[in-house]
């Protein structure tokens, strides 16, 4: 998140999430990733707005965070120039990050809202938006015949930091390895 301290954190219900989404969704490398995943990734994110003038970093973007800028307008300031990002220009679809801006000073032109999202989220929904899984199987157990719905136990481990850290081949196999058990309310799970 930007070093400034007069910004505003938005919370998600203040938010139009769709239009969020659509205007994420075109940006790289979100563009890549499944719709569904979309969501997903911005409950987990964070979007901020700063008043003009704010300077948002001295010495470049941290390398943990990407950012993307959803409103208003940047000035960047790297190796002795100046560049102006507007909100709905080309170059506010791709991320603002320490590749690209590792040592600029970034101040808003006007009132801005910029999204950050951790790198690691990043990179970890791309991969498993690759995994070759089906959104919903079904399978034959004990109880019968159930549905299973992986795109939603993914969505529940992606929240995790523990199974994000998971390369996707290893989501994959472990995917294959769970099966439902039907259970009642007060049943022993595990002991």
């Amino acid at each position: 998140m930007p070093e400034a301290e007069n910004k505003r954190v938005i919370p998600l219900e203040e938010l139009d999430c769709d239009k969020l989404a659509a205007q994420l969704h075109r940006c790289s490398p979100l563009s890549t990733m499944a719709e569904a995943q979309i969501p997903v990734l911005i409950s987990l994110a964070v979007v901020e707005r700063f008043p003009s003038g704010t300077q948002l970093y001295r010495d470049g973007v941290p390398d943990d965070v990407v950012l993307y800028l959803l409103k208003g307008g940047l000035e960047i300031t790297q190796g002795g120039k100046t560049a102006t990002i507007q909100a709905d220009s080309e170059l506010a679809l791709k991320p603002i990050s320490s590749k690209h801006f590792s040592t600029a000073a970034i101040i808003t032109s006007g009132e801005v809202d910029l999204v950050s999202i951790e790198k690691e989220l990043i990179e970890t929904l791309t991969a498993w938006g690759q995994i070759s899984a089906p959104e919903t199987e079904v399978v034959m157990s004990e109880e019968g015949i159930v549905t299973i719905d992986r795109a939603s136990w993914l969505n529940s481990m992606i929240k995790s930091p523990t199974f994000r850290k998971l390369p996707a081949a290893n989501i994959e196999q472990l995917l294959n390895k769970l099966e439902p058990i039907r259970v009642n309310a007060g049943d022993l799970i595990i002991r």
